[in-house]
Order: structure tokens, then sequence, then C-alpha cells
């Protein structure tokens, strides 16, 4: 007969052996999805920028793989924009319109050519006179205020119209101008990886099981089940439904966080449009809803509480007040 130590030394070795094999599981798992599987790649044709925190790097080709399997490519011109005019001083009776915005409007998982800018161009183009040119300053993992920062930028090619394409993600960080000029500060001072690195950093005051489980969520192997998770409308809605109701912003009655927030949101679109109309330049503002929100749509759940199109409301009446389109 065993004697009690040495039982629990046994059981004390089968959870070591349970743990070992299942962090040896992990690890196989996330070698497999890095060998077989693509992530979208940001980092390839990105360099540092000492306002912006990086921009595309001119004359780059990128080609990646996005969570929904489908392989595109980008190419980046000379100034590192996508467009298929060159960045030529604008002639007489072109209609010339650039864009900003994030990953939806530079274009991923989609090729240059389906791009919601070049479809714009492509279809404006057949119904107009005029010459027409579209150039994307669309920059993947952009926030609203990186839109407004870059908007002299935008402006130098002297375009009839600027379009900012936003979504719900631009919503979630802190938009306040102390926040902005204090991400100015940190990348002047730490220089810009690591400032943005600083800026996404949300591990530090986190418990450990938080922390773990956003390291998970940042591996191969987890956006390879994302891939999967979106060909099932059941899994990503139920997600999204639950985000949403933690954070608040999709309640049909905003706490004093979005309200504040929206608030910030009505400062910087202001900004924009000012510095579009000191050039001459009318501002669209493009609200681009996510698949999941339309998916919602099909999905039972209180109306009086939860309304999926919240933000993209209360962005319209934004524009409203503003006067803009």
């Amino acid at each position: 007969m065993n004697s009690p130590i040495h039982n629990i030394f046994v059981i004390f070795k089968d959870i070591l052996t349970v743990i070992f094999c299942s962090i040896l599981l992990v690890v196989m798992l996330e070698l497999g999805a890095r060998f077989f599987y693509n992530e979208y790649d940001t980092a390839g044709c990105y360099q540092e920028h000492n306002v912006l925190g990086y921009i595309p790097k001119a004359n780059c080709q990128r080609k990646a793989k996005g969570f929904e399997g489908k392989g595109y490519t980008h190419h980046f011109n000379e100034y590192g924009y996508i467009s298929k005019h060159p960045c030529t001083e604008k002639r007489l009776g072109t209609l010339r319109i650039v864009g900003l915005g994030d990953s939806f409007t530079e274009g991923a998982m989609v090729n240059d050519d389906e791009t919601y800018l070049s479809i714009l161009e492509n279809v404006l183009q057949r119904s107009i006179s005029r010459k027409l040119e579209i150039f994307n300053l669309g920059v993947s993992g952009y926030d609203l205020d990186q839109y407004m920062q870059r908007t002299p930028e935008a402006l130098r090619l002297k375009p009839d119209i600027l379009i900012v394409g936003i979504l719900p993600n631009d919503f979630f960080m802190d938009l306040s101008l102390e926040a902005i000029n204090k991400q100015q500060e940190a990348i002047k001072y730490l220089g810009a990886g690591k400032a943005m690195e600083a800026k996404n950093d949300f591990l530090k005051n986190q418990s450990f099981l938080e922390r773990l489980r956003a390291y998970v969520q940042r591996s191969c192997f987890f956006s390879f089940l994302l891939h999967y998770a979106y060909l099932n409308p059941n899994i990503y809605t139920a997600i999204y439904l639950r985000r949403g109701i933690d954070l608040g912003y999709l309640s049909t009655t905003f706490s004093p966080f979005w309200k504040n927030q929206m608030i910030n949101v009505e400062k910087l679109i202001g900004e924009i449009d000012n510095s579009a109309k000191a050039k001459g330049a009318d501002l669209c503002v493009v609200y681009i809803p996510q698949r999941v929100q339309a998916a919602l749509l099909s999905v039972a759940y209180d109306k009086k509480v939860i309304s999926p199109f919240i933000l993209g409301d209360k962005l319209k009446e934004i524009c409203q007040r503003l006067n803009i389109f």
C-alpha cells in the first residue's frame, strides 16, 4: 500500500504532466499555424514615422493572407499611397479624391482594385465626363487621431473631396486631445516604435489570466481559428454582441464615457473639416459598418436596449451638426 506522501507525489506528477503536454500542444499548434498559414502582415511595408508612428514604405509591394483565408497584394507608389495615378500636379478639370482611414480603407484582405475607393473610382468614372483620380492613404491600424494628423499630407494632393472612412474600431481608443498630445510626446521622446507599442499595450495593469488571454489572442493559431469562426455567423455575432454589451458601445443609452467619447469624435472630425475647407476641399465622412453588425439584424436581441448601428447613428448626427455630407 502506497503512503499518502507517495500518492500526493503521483498526483502532483500527473498534474505537471498534463500542464507540460498542454503547453507542448499549444506550441506545436502555433508552429503549425505559422508554417501552414500566413497571418495578415502589416510590418513588411511599414516604416517608423516621428508623428504618425508608422507609414507605408514608398515603392513597396506586400503579399499577405488574411484570417478569412484569401491572399491579396498591395502596391504602394513612390509616396507610399495606393493609386494607379502618379502624384503629380493636378491638371485643370481633373476631379481628385483622397481617402483616409485604417485597414478597411487601405484594403485589408482584398487586392488594390477591390478596395471601396477603387470600386468608387470605377463606378464614378463611368458616370462623369471629367478625368477622375483617387488616392488611397488608408493605413492599417490607424485611429481617428491619426486621420487628423495625416490630413495636411492628404491635402497637399489638392483634392476636391477628402474622404474619411470610419468604422466602430475607431471609437475604442482614447480620443481626447490630452491623450493625443501625450502620444505625440511619447513618439518624440521614446521613438515611434516604442510609443506605438505603448499605445497598444493593454497588459500592464491586468491579471495573469487576462495577460495570458491577450497573448493567446495575438497568436497565429488564434488567427487561424478566427478564419473558421468567421465562416459561421452564429459564432462571431455572439462574440461581438457580448463584447458590445460589456463595453457599452451597442447600448441605445450611452454611458457618460461614451457621451464624452462622441464629443471627442466631433472635435476631431471638426478639425479635419476645417483643414479641408481651408484648402478648398469638401469632406465626406463614410461610416463603414462591419459585417457582424449586419449579421446582428438576424439575431434575436432586445431592441430597446441594444442597437447594432448606434455608433453610426451618432456619427450621422455629428456630421449633420457640422454640415458634412
